[in-house]
This record gives structure tokens, sequence and C-alpha cells, in this order.
């Protein structure tokens, strides 16, 4: 009499065929049927970034986009590290930066994308209209703590700047304070909205945001006397200007490049516009190394 072969056997071959078919299944449909663009960095970019992704999806593309704003310190680190595709930055990239991407052969490409102001803003019943550079660096060094140093009432003055991680912070730390930290008095925030909406609602505030966040709950002041205008930055009267950037690695994945050439398309130059910036010419892209 035979007995019967154990099945179980036959049951882990099964099993294990069926795994490995999914497997290749979800690999071959993750690689043709979709893709995904992971962008991080600098949050003065980041409104637009968004609203760029929202447009290009509209255009019938299955790319995931995923984007987000922790600094432009934090987006330079991410693409060193493999895990994002476009870094977004609202400085340039500083030599340690750039020494540290020739030592782990990271091939960069820097593109410009829009040209933009830092200005200054207080609450709209402030009375200050124009703060030029050596008020602003006393007021943030901590050597003027009331309004009516600069030209205010005889209120104190509620300085408010960025963290360390910001491209902004980078920015006014170098034009403003020649180089010097904000004094310890100053209130630390993490983001161009959230120093809106602390300005916003503190009628003896002073902060400091990207150009395209200025809105109507705010008012910005005038540097030295030059507004923050489109013509005055072109022509390099406006003191605290920058140019914004996006970082890729050297021949990046297809996605990527259709977004990028998305951003630069007429579109993509209405929509920087928009948001209050002043679009680059296509072809602003270099290489790093």
């Amino acid at each position: 009499m035979k007995t019967a072969e154990p099945k179980v056997g036959k049951s882990i071959w099964l099993f294990a065929a069926i795994v490995v078919i999914a497997v290749l299944v979800y690999l071959f449909h993750g690689t043709h049927a979709g893709s995904r663009v992971v962008i991080k960095g600098s949050s003065s970019i980041l409104p637009l970034a968004q609203r760029v992704a929202e447009a290009f999806q509209k255009t019938g593309t299955d790319v995931a986009i995923s984007i987000s704003g922790a600094g432009s310190r934090n987006g330079v680190k991410a693409i060193m590290d493999g895990t994002c595709d476009i870094a977004m930055l609202s400085r340039a990239l500083t030599s340690k930066e750039e020494d540290l991407a020739v030592e782990r052969n990271v091939r960069l490409v820097v593109h410009r994308v829009a040209m933009d102001s830092v200005v200054p803003i207080v609450h709209p019943d402030n009375p200050v209209e124009d703060l030029d550079i050596p008020g602003l660096r006393a007021v943030y060094r901590g050597e003027r703590l009331r309004w009516k140093s600069v030209g205010g009432l005889d209120n104190a003055i509620a300085a408010a700047g960025r963290d360390s991680s910001s491209g902004t912070y980078d920015v006014w730390r170098e034009v403003v304070l020649d180089g010097q930290n904000q004094f310890p008095g100053t209130v630390v925030l993490a983001s161009n909205g959230a120093m809106v909406d602390f300005v916003a609602k503190n009628p003896f505030a002073l902060g400091y945001v990207s150009l395209g966040y200025v809105n109507d709950s705010v008012k910005p002041l005038s540097v030295g006397g030059v507004e923050a205008s489109e013509d005055n930055v072109l022509r390099g009267e406006y003191p605290i200007s920058r140019t914004l950037l996006m970082l890729t690695v050297e021949s990046p994945p297809e996605p990527v490049r259709k977004y990028l050439q998305f951003l630069e398309s007429p579109r993509g130059g209405e929509m920087i516009r928009e948001e209050g910036y002043i679009p680059l010419a296509a072809g602003g892209a270099r290489p790093l190394q």
C-alpha cells in the first residue's frame, strides 16, 4: 500500500512562485506605469514648486510628485544622500557643500530658476516705511531695541529671524549682518509662512521674508529708499536679492527632466512671475564640477 506523498513541499514552491511573479509585476508596473519625483529644500521656493507640480500633473502625466520644505541646507543634504531627486535652494552652494559633492563623487547640476529678494516686513499699523542696512543690522545685532531708535514709536522691537538651516537666513546674515549671527533675543521661526503670521499678529514685530510671501497682512519696507521691485532687483539696486536654484544629479531620470522642462516653459515662467519672483531664461543649468 502506497502512502500519499506530502504536499507541503509543493505548496511552498507554489507560494514562492506566486511571490516572485508578484514582485516582478510590481517592479514592471512601478517602472513603466508611473514614477515619483521627490523634491526637498527651501521653503521660499516651496509654494512655487507645489504650484508647478499641480499644473504639471494636470497635463496628463502619471508622475507622482512629493514636495517638502525643510530649508536649503537640508535640501542639499538630501540630494547628497540620494533621498530626493531635486533640491530647492534659496542661496548659492557653499564651498563646503561643493567640496563634499566632489568628495562623495556626486555630480550636481545647478538650475537657475528665478531672481528673488528678501524683504523686511512689519505690521500694517507700524508707521515705519523704510530701514537702511545699518539700521537693520543694529536691530538684529541687538544694538537698537526700540522702534523709536529707527524712526518709529516708543515700543520694544520684536525682532524675528529664520533658523540656521534657512537659505533666507544665510542671505540675511551675509548682507545685513555682515556675516555675524542675529542676536540671541531674536525670535527664531522655521518658515516664511510662520514669519508672515508672526508679524501680522504683532504690531511691534520686525521680520524678513522672500518677496513671494508678502501679502496684505504685512507691510514690506524699502531698504535705504529702494523698493524690492523687479526693475530694482534686475538692475542690482535692491541690496538683498538672490537667485533661486534647483539642484539635480547629472543626467537625472526622465520624470525629473520633464518637471524641470515644464518649470522652464512659458507657462512655468508665468507661474514664477505670479508668485512674485522674476523668471530667468531657460538654459541656466550648469554642472557643479
